[in-house]
């Protein structure tokens, strides 16, 4: 499977010089968590949540004067100072394979697409990836099946059916935020659920097994 079989196309994007409140707004309308920065026709850098966030700082309280701050800090500033300079891309011609090893040795959650000009033709994540396995597509690198963190995660849930985030992270030894991370990919795509009970310890339960 190519991944031009599986990007998403077109491509949203911003400018270096557009705002961080452009960029929430974006997000926040388009349904989207990461998108790549052009600036003259050129792939220049990617930014997400995660960048909006931190620059924001964890621990901010969202008192009323707090909140007209960050509104003015968000306006005031430009993606070029939040924006990721190191982009890892793929090809459209390239096998899925490629993209997934990817994602998981550089631990990103999203890459641009490139034609033959290098010219951003598509973006492809972790979750267009799911879709495609949840579709019983099979991704194999020099002919073996590839299983990646996501998909390990969701064969566990398939054959527990219910198991604990923090049993999960120990299984595949992994932090346990990582595993909750992958797992709301997996809920966004209807395959599992996050439970968080008001007692007890939060835990993961299959919703939907592939192939059924």
């Amino acid at each position: 499977m190519l991944v031009s079989e599986v990007m998403k196309k077109p491509v949203i994007t911003v400018s270096p010089e557009d705002t961080l409140e452009k960029v929430i707004e974006i997000f926040s309308t388009k349904n989207i968590s990461g998108m790549p920065v052009v600036d003259k026709g050129k792939v220049v850098g990617i930014i997400s949540e995660s960048d909006v966030l931190n620059f924001l700082g964890s621990k901010t309280k969202l008192l009323k004067g707090e909140i007209k701050r960050l509104k003015e800090k968000l306006k005031n500033t430009k993606v070029r100072k939040l924006m990721k300079l190191r982009v890892y891309y793929v090809r459209d011609c390239d096998d899925i394979a490629k993209a997934v090893k990817l994602m998981d040795e550089r631990d990103v959650n999203r890459l641009p697409v490139l034609d033959s000009k290098k010219k951003l033709v598509g973006i492809i994540t972790r979750g267009d990836i799911i879709s495609a396995l949840a579709k019983k597509e099979v991704v194999r690198v020099e002919n073996r099946v590839l299983e990646t963190d996501i998909d390990k995660l969701l064969r566990i849930i398939e054959e527990k059916e219910k198991v604990e985030i923090e049993k999960v992270s120990k299984l595949m030894k992994t932090p346990r935020e990582s595993v909750e991370k992958w797992a709301r990919i997996l809920e966004e795509h209807g395959l599992v659920k996050v439970v968080y009970p008001p007692f007890g310890k939060p835990f993961l339960k299959i919703v939907k097994r592939r192939g059924r």
